[in-house]
């Protein structure tokens, strides 16, 4: 990695580390959410990540990103000090009918759009845990652009999505 992009990348995991509290709960106004970014892209959604059951190793990252830009962007890598591995991620339906998830190469963010990491769709797969993750976290995540930028992402640790009231039932089916 030639040094100019290797600075840049440290001072945005600085500035991401000295704008963050170590749980969400610390600052309201400057926690989970916070995005290093460049200018033209925003969070339109909170960043978080599921609270994989006791012992798991693996566990999944989400997000909304938009595009406020007049050129498309393509995602082509992600990283995570939580993680061995940060992998980019699809769900598909097979011709059965059944959910099958799958690596991808990239994900597109379209200028003046979004690009939707959400549960059953584009998601970040965080492989290999360091350690136990615990709920409220900060989990720092980095996405890597084709032309080299970076995006700083702090992705609070949840038991559900942002905004979903029954933060503890996983069982796959709705409740009248």
């Amino acid at each position: 990695m030639p040094a100019t992009r290797l600075l840049a990348r440290f001072a945005g995991i600085l500035l991401l580390a000295l704008a963050l509290p170590v749980s969400a709960e610390d600052s309201p106004g400057a926690g989970p959410g916070a995005c290093v970014c460049p200018e033209q892209i925003t969070l339109a959604a909170p960043a978080w990540v599921r609270l994989p059951p006791p012992n798991l190793s693996v566990t999944a990252a989400y997000m909304n990103l938009s595009n406020h830009g007049e050129d498309d962007l393509t995602v082509v890598r992600a990283e995570s000090p939580a993680a061995g591995t940060v992998e980019l991620h699809e769900h598909l339906q097979d011709a059965a009918g059944v959910m099958r998830m799958r690596q991808v190469a990239s994900f597109s963010l379209p200028a003046g759009g979004r690009l939707a990491l959400e549960p059953g769709g584009l998601h970040l797969m965080l492989i290999d845990l360091q350690q136990p993750l615990t709920e409220g976290e900060a989990v720092p995540v980095t996405l890597e652009l084709a032309d080299g930028r970076t995006l700083e992402v702090a992705a609070e640790v949840r038991r559900a999505p942002p905004g979903r009231a029954d933060q503890g039932h996983h069982h796959g089916h709705q409740h009248p």
